[in-house]
Formats: structure tokens, C-alpha cells, sequence
């Protein structure tokens, strides 16, 4: 029992080293690279555990338990040899457009970043053969583990450096591996040890080469190129990494007027995540020194318009808060979702920026917040940066605050005569103007307003466009104040209700007006269904079921998109068409991983020849039987990480941050699934066994399917602890069925068919798992949340139906 003990105490700690180090790495490649290649590396390096099955199979001696204290030490080591690696081999993402090394180099992240994975999944499979009867308690170790480790992580990167984290991960599969080892002859307790002390002492004394490489081509870095430029601070938090920074290329007044002539304020720059620059203007409380503002393009809703109560969505580094400051605004509320940004400016700059953020500043989404607040004049969604390549999103990010339910909230916060008003970088050829338009028609047009387009204005500069929505109409002063401001600024008229052709393109000349034509076509009622699906990019208004704002790319315009994008592939990774390509990647892997058992004959000793072995004449024979658990356990991978990742996605606005939905998402479901797989020890399994406990996951799958969205919705307005404690709630039941069909699969084929069947159904679960959640994010985009709850629904009946149409193994 005693042993028992440890090996699971063991596989805790390994579950938690796994779950820290893939959203370690995760945070650690969007500073060094970018988000969506973070996603990709890590998603394939996910596979080491599904290889691990693989390994096993093939290897039989693999799996001797006496051997998990040494795949432990050897988890640690190959975590801190990932790490540096990963961090001193000079791949970039931008240098693929003319150095085809990178994609070496791709390899081989994939292949070193996989490794700690690959002794993580053999650790825990090991254990699972090595006491299947047991296999409830042993995956709930697993989970159990996952889920402390997903809480764990958030502690560390909040209270550590990135190498920091990267030590202390690579510490914990050593405490398992050495609890492991007590009482137990061998070398490995004494390793253990030593190992600990060398890894903490290269970080002692030379902890240098271990800080994080950034690329080059990030703003942080473009920007330190500039002459004088310095770097300032840093901070740090589990959801943002904010760089403090000098440098004559902060300069950030978007589409200022070319007529105005006299110097900006002093401005320092803040970076997230090493990009996505923004500038901290110097304010020292007088007005007069905020002149310039009245010649940026975002002053238009205070000057047609009244500004008493003011609502800034999202203020960054501040200017938003200052253009309502030059006004004389009396009440500004301003919502920021990064609150180690706030953090930054309040402790570093709090001088420097006059203390804007002091008063009335609050951390979250500004849809929640809305929900119990009251109404505004003017409410504003600032979305630029300082580099205009760097304020829009990946294509595949969720953005629940351009969705039409989001300006559904905006707009019943207005007050008579308010305005919401949004400023972006103009960026040919138009798309993201151009969605704006279609969902903020489709969304008041769903609340009745019948002539939605006669509530909207928007003006274009040399590089931004503004979109102004009214509470009521516009009427003829609206439009004439509308047209003064744009004549003595030199600014473009873009759309009011009534414009007409000549009165545009006027002052920043396009080379023809197809951009007026595609404006007045998606504003005419009679025009935009048409409009709409006749242009290249996809447009199609947005809802909170498919909140990908970003995503505008339409399959059959492919070619011609890329010839728009002057014959160059970045753009289509900025869309999240790398996404495709890493699940080709995966599949092709995973079928590798999945075959590579049935392929390589190995003669193993200890196997009665009567028992059924896993070679390609059985399939080839035509056994279904082998072929079902194939079935069986790929459905339930796939299944779980469907429910998994669409959840987390669902869950983002409800939480406020996806950082705040993956850790409640992760942690509970896993947590409820440990319980699950505990609970299911107790069930009696045999070769007769029918699987009639996936039933229940079916329907509650397909419950919230139809209904979660509904509950999200009615309780949004609650409290953000209350949502909380709501969403553990929620999800606790469905992830205690979740915990439940990989146990019991694993028992059962264990007494139908052997236990040397056990590795390949772990190869072939982890391929599928990997798959699952690249596939999910991918089929979110097509049939919405509710969709991909579906299709995990039916991925659980066809497993359920495997097993219940089996014969056993006879």
C-alpha cells in the first residue's frame, strides 16, 4: 500500500509538471514569438504523449514500474534542456519568408519540446499497466494533479520571471521521482538529489542563460533599435508580460490632423508581451497641453456631441481618458482587461500620466461591467496601437467586444443623444471597418430600429477611420457639425445617411473610390445582404455563438486574397491559417503514432501465443474488435477536448479573460473528472461490459449545448466571485461523467483483451486528444460553440455504441 501511495503521489506531481509546462511555454513563446505560434509548437509537442504509448508498445521492458523514479529525472532535465534550446535556437516566424531553415528549425522545436511529454505520458502509463484494475485511481492522480497544476502555474508566473517558472516546473517531477524512490534500491534516490542541486545552482550562478530570447521583429524590440532609446521596467502577471520603454519611435496620435504643426507631449511606450505597443502621454494637469487632441479624429463624438458621463472601453496607455479630460468631462469611467498594465502605469508612471487611472478605473470586460451600470453619453472602444501591423488580433482569437450582442449592450447604455464611437487604423484592402458596419447594422436592426443606417457616421484620416453609432437618428446639425470638423481638419467623409460620392476622398486621395462604393452597398438595407457575400473577404456580421471578429477569410477566394496580399503568405497567418496546416501536422503524426504498433512486429517475450497481438493481420483479417478500440478511444479523446476547449472559449466573456476561463474550465473540469474516474472503481466491469455510463454524458452534453449559452446570458450581470462559484457549478456534473469512459475503457480492455493492449489505446487517446482541441477551435469558426457541444455529443455516442455493439473478445 505504502508503494501505491507514493507512485500516486508520484503521478501527481508529474501531472502537475505537465499541465505548468505547456501553459508555461505557451506564455513563454507569445513574449519570444507570437500567440498563434505559441499555439502551434505546443500543441504538436503535445504529441510526446501520445508517442509515449507508441514507445511502449513497441518496448515492452519500457514500462517496468522500478523505472518511473528515472523517466522523472529524465522528465526534469529534458525540460530545462526545451527550455534553452527552445530559447537560444534562432527560429522565427518572420524569417520563414526567405530562410527555409526555419522550418528546420520547427522540427525541431517539435522534437525537444515533445520530450518532456513524451517521459510525462510514459510515467503515467506505466502505472496505468502496471495496476489496471486500478486505473480509476490512478487517472484520478492524473487529473487531480492536471488540475492543481493549472492553479499552480498561475501562482508561479505571477510570482516569478518566466526562467523562474521554467526552474521551479522542472523542479516537481524531481520531489515525485524522489518520494518514489524511497525504500528502494538503485542510484536514482541519490541522482534525484543531485540533480535538484545542479539545476538550482546554474540558476544561481548563472542565471543569464535563461532569460527569454524576444524576436527581433516584435515592437518592443523594433523600437529599443532607435537611437537613445531605453529600456525602463517590467512586470510581470500569469496574463501579460508589460515592458516599460524610451524611444523616439513612441510616437501615438492616431490619423492626427496634417494640419497640426506643434510637437506631442513626451510619451513613453508599454509593450505587452514584447508587442502590441501603446504610449503613456505626459500630462501634468493642465489642458493646454492636450492641443493636440482636438486634431485627432477620436475628439469628433465630444465636440457634436454632450460628454458629461463618459465610458472608455479599454484605455491602454491613456489617451482615450486624456481626450475626455481635454473636453472637461465630468465622470470618466474607464475598464481595462489587463490589469498588470494598470498595474504598470499606476506604480511606475503614476506621475508621468497625471494619475488618470486614480479614480473610477476598473479591471474586467466592459460588456459585464455594463450589465449593472447605468447610462452614458459617449461611450468609446479605443482599437489602435502605436504600430498599426500590431492592433489588430490573431484570426482565430475570440472577441466578444465586437460581437452584436456587445454592441446591443453599448448601445441600450447610451444615453439621448449619446454616441459610441470607435477609432482603428485604416488598413487596405478595408475589411475591418467594413465588418463594424454589417454587425452594428445587424445588431440594432435585431432590436427594431428598422432604418439602422441613419443612426451612423463615420470620417477617415490619412491612416484611421472613426465610426460614430447615435442613440437617435442623426439629424441635419449632427451631419453638418460632422462635415465642419472633417473640412478644418482635413479629414475625409467616409459615410453619413444621404452622403453623396463628391464629398469624399477629398483630402487623403484613395487611387479610385471603390471604397465609398463598398460603404454605401453595406449600408443600403436593399444592397448588403448581397454586398456582403459578394466581396472578397468575409464581412458577415458577428455574434457571441462565433465571436471571430478577426477572422476574414472566405476558402474561395483563397488565390485571389493572396494575390491581393501581394503574393505574400503572412497574411495568412495573421488570419490563423496556420491552424490547418498544424492539424495536418498532428494527423499525420497521430497516424504514425496509432500505426507504428500495428506495423513493427516484435517478438515479446512473456506473451502467451493465444493472446490477441496488435499486428497489421488482424486488422487486415477484418477484427473489429481491435478496430473498436481504436474507435472507442479516439471518440472519447476527441470528445473530451471538443467539451474542453469550446467550453474555455464559451466561457471567456463570462469570466472576463481567457486567462480567468482557462483556469476555472481547466481546473474544474479536471478536478470533477478525477472525482468521476475515482467514483467509477466502484463499477463492476467484465467482457460483457456495456458502457452505459457514457449515456448520461451524452445528455448533459447535449443540455448545454442547447441551453448554456442562455444561462451565460441571464447571469452575466452577476458578480465576477458569483460567476465564479456559478461556473464550477455548471460545469462540475459534466466533467464528473468526463472522468469516467477513459478508466473504464482502459479496465475493460484489460480483462477483454489483455493489458499489453493498454499503451496503444493511450497512443491513440493522447493522438486523438491532440487533434481534438485543433480541431475544435477550427469547427468553432463554421458551426459555432453550440456545434462543436454537438459533435463531442456524437463522438460519445459512437464510442458509446462501439462498446455497446462489441461481443467481447470471446
Amino acid at each position: 500500500m505504502a508503494n501505491q501511495f507514493t507512485l500516486y503521489l508520484t503521478i501527481s506531481f508529474v501531472s502537475v509538471t505537465t499541465l505548468s509546462y505547456e501553459i508555461a511555454f505557451t506564455r513563454i513563446f507569445s513574449i519570444s514569438l507570437w500567440y498563434h505560434f505559441a499555439f502551434m509548437v505546443i500543441s504538436i509537442a503535445m504529441l510526446g504523449i501520445a508517442a509515449s504509448g507508441t514507445f511502449a508498445s513497441l518496448y515492452p521492458d519500457s514500462k517496468r514500474p522500478e523505472r518511473i523514479g528515472k523517466y522523472a529525472l529524465f522528465l526534469s532535465f529534458s525540460i530545462i534542456l526545451a527550455y534553452l534550446i527552445s530559447n537560444y535556437l534562432l527560429f522565427d516566424p518572420i524569417k520563414l519568408a526567405w530562410d527555409r531553415r526555419q522550418i528546420l528549425y520547427i522540427g525541431v522545436y517539435y522534437l525537444f519540446l515533445g520530450i518532456p511529454l513524451f517521459f510525462s505520458g510514459l510515467i503515467i502509463l506505466t502505472a496505468m499497466e502496471y495496476m489496471p484494475e486500478k486505473a480509476g485511481r490512478v487517472y484520478f492522480f492524473d487529473l487531480i494533479g492536471a488540475a492543481i497544476g493549472s492553479v499552480f502555474v498561475l501562482f508561479i508566473l505571477n510570482t516569478l520571471d518566466e526562467k523562474g517558472s521554467i526552474i521551479v516546473i522542472s523542479l516537481l517531477p524531481l520531489v515525485g521521482g524522489f518520494l518514489f524512490s524511497l525504500g528502494k534500491k538503485g542510484l536514482t534516490k541519490i541522482a534525484i538529489p543531485i540533480a535538484a542541486a545542479l539545476i538550482i545552482i546554474l540558476y544561481i550562478f548563472a542565471p543569464a542563460i535563461f532569460n527569454v530570447k524576444m524576436s527581433p521583429y516584435k515592437g518592443m524590440m523594433v523600437a529599443l533599435q532607435y537611437p537613445s532609446a531605453e529600456h525602463i521596467d517590467t512586470f510581470r502577471g500569469p496574463t501579460s508580460r508589460i515592458d516599460i520603454i524610451k524611444s523616439p519611435a513612441i510616437r501615438y496620435a492616431p490619423g492626427l490632423s496634417l494640419t497640426y504643426t506643434d510637437e506631442l507631449p513626451e510619451q513613453i511606450g508599454i509593450a505587452v508581451d514584447g508587442g502590441d505597443l501603446n504610449a503613456v502621454t505626459r500630462f501634468s494637469g493642465k489642458r493646454e497641453t492636450l492641443k493636440f487632441i482636438e486634431y485627432l479624429p477620436s475628439s469628433l463624438p465630444y465636440i457634436i456631441g454632450e460628454n458629461k458621463d463618459i465610458l472608455i472601453l479599454e484605455p491602454k496607455g491613456g489617451l482615450p481618458v486624456l481626450t475626455a479630460i481635454c473636453y472637461f468631462s465630468k465622470n470618466i469611467d474607464k475598464i481595462e482587461n489587463n490589469p498588470i498594465a494598470m498595474q504598470a502605469i499606476n506604480k511606475r508612471l503614476m506621475d508621468f500620466s497625471g494619475g488618470i487611472y486614480g479614480e473610477n478605473t476598473y479591471i474586467g470586460l466592459g460588456r459585464t461591467w455594463l450589465k449593472t451600470k447605468g447610462l452614458y453619453n459617449i461611450i468609446d472602444i479605443n482599437l489602435t496601437g502605436i504600430l498599426p501591423w500590431e492592433s489588430g488580433s490573431f484570426g482565430l482569437t475570440e472577441d466578444f467586444r465586437l460581437t452584436k450582442e456587445a454592441f446591443q449592450d453599448y448601445y441600450q447604455h447610451l444615453k439621448e443623444n449619446g454616441y459610441l464611437s470607435m477609432t482603428l487604423y485604416f488598413l487596405p484592402p478595408a475589411r475591418t471597418e467594413l465588418r463594424l458596419f454589417s454587425t452594428i447594422i445587424s445588431s440594432l436592426e435585431d432590436l427594431g430600429i428598422k432604418d439602422a443606417y441613419k443612426h451612423i457616421a463615420a470620417i477617415r484620416s490619412w491612416n484611421t477611420v472613426t465610426i460614430l453609432v447615435k442613440k437617435d437618428e442623426l439629424g441635419i446639425s449632427d451631419i453638418d457639425a460632422i462635415k465642419r470638423f472633417t473640412k478644418e481638419r482635413q479629414f475625409d467623409l467616409v459615410y453619413y445617411p444621404g452622403i453623396k460620392q463628391d464629398e469624399t476622398n477629398i483630402f487623403s486621395k484613395l487611387p479610385n473610390n471603390d471604397y465609398f462604393k463598398i460603404v454605401s452597398r453595406i449600408t443600403d438595407p436593399l444592397e448588403r445582404d448581397k454586398a456582403i457575400k459578394e466581396y472578397i473577404f468575409d464581412i458577415t456580421p458577428v455574434t457571441d455563438e462565433r465571436p471571430f471578429f478577426h477572422h476574414f477569410l472566405k476558402i474561395k477566394n483563397l488565390i485571389e486574397t493572396y494575390k491581393l496580399a501581394g503574393n505574400k503568405w503572412q497574411y495568412f497567418m495573421e488570419e490563423g491559417y496556420l491552424i490547418p496546416i498544424i492539424l495536418v501536422q498532428a494527423i499525420i503524426i497521430s497516424i504514425l503514432i496509432i500505426i507504428l504498433p500495428l506495423l513493427l512486429k516484435r517478438e515479446r517475450r512473456g506473451v502467451n501465443s493465444s493472446q490477441e497481438l496488435i499486428y497489421p493481420h488482424n486488422l487486415l483479417s477484418g477484427d473489429t474488435k481491435i478496430f473498436g478500440v481504436g474507435v472507442y478511444f479516439s471518440g472519447i479523446g476527441l470528445g473530451f477536448m471538443f467539451l474542453e476547449i469550446v467550453l474555455i472559449q464559451r466561457f471567456i466573456l463570462y469570466l472576463d479573460h481567457p486567462i480567468y476561463a482557462v483556469t476555472v474550465v481547466i481546473a474544474t473540469i479536471l478536478f470533477s473528472s478525477g472525482i468521476g474516474s475515482l467514483a467509477s472503481q466502484r463499477i463492476s466491469i467484465d467482457k460483457g461490459w456495456k458502457g452505459s455510463i457514457i449515456l448520461p454524458l451524452i445528455l448533459l452534453g447535449i443540455f448545454y449545448s442547447i441551453f448554456l449559452k442562455y444561462i451565460i446570458s441571464e447571469t452575466l450581470h452577476w458578480e465576477f466571485a458569483g460567476r465564479v462559484l456559478f461556473s464550477i457549478v455548471l460545469l462540475a456534473p459534466l466533467g464528473f461523467f468526463m472522468g469516467m469512459p477513459f478508466p473504464l475503457g482502459i479496465r475493460h480492455l484489460s480483462v477483454a483483451k489483455g493489458k499489453e493492449f493498454i499503451p496503444w489505446a493511450w497512443g491513440i487517446n493522447g493522438a486523438s486528444s491532440v487533434v481534438g482541441s485543433i480541431m475544435a477551435a477550427m469547427l468553432a469558426i463554421g458551426v459555432g460553440f453550440s456545434g462543436v457541444m454537438f459533435i463531442a455529443v456524437i463522438l460519445y455516442g459512437v464510442a458509446f455504441l462501439t462498446i455497446y455493439t462489441s461481443k467481447g473478445s470471446g
